[in-house]
């Protein structure tokens, strides 16, 4: 006899702030917690797997030259891949595993959004102008946020 029991990991499917307490308005979450989503942008054929083409598909949209997006794709789906897929992409299902210690933590262990953090974020970087950071503001908040026994997420 065999018994099966399926665990689901609690969803906190929406990325609420002050201003959007339900989050953003229109969007389907298509059951993504807010992390998945955020990833999913990269997942041009929406199959739950992140190709390096797709990464480099991504980065392109975003308006990265050829050279930053090759990079991109072959540094993003190198070091997620392991952690996600019994193969060499990420795969979305799985996408909560690759958090890293020298992060932001506005994503949980579990990839569920937290909104305090995401505020706390503008509130102690962003200087020039409330609710923006600038470059210098970006590259202070990551120096800022090492953790000392965390290479990978320097």
């Amino acid at each position: 006899m065999k018994f099966w029991i399926e665990l689901k990991v609690p969803r906190a499917l929406v990325a609420a702030d002050a201003e959007h307490p339900e989050g953003t308005p229109g969007r389907n979450p298509r059951d993504y917690t807010v992390l998945q989503q955020h990833c999913a942008f990269f997942d041009r054929n929406n199959d739950g797997v992140i190709y390096p083409n797709e990464t480099y598909e991504g980065f392109k949209a975003l308006g990265y030259s050829t050279g930053i997006s090759t990079l991109a794709a072959l540094v993003i789906n190198g070091a997620f891949s392991y952690p996600t897929y019994d193969g060499w992409v990420p795969d979305l299902e799985k996408i909560h595993r690759t958090k890293h210690g020298s992060d932001t933590e506005i994503y949980d262990t579990e990839g569920r959004f937290v909104p305090f953090k995401f505020e706390e974020i503008f509130n102690k970087y962003a200087g020039t102008k409330p609710g923006f950071m600038t470059y210098e503001e970006t590259m202070y908040m990551t120096d800022s946020l090492k953790n000392v026994n965390d290479p990978f997420g320097w």
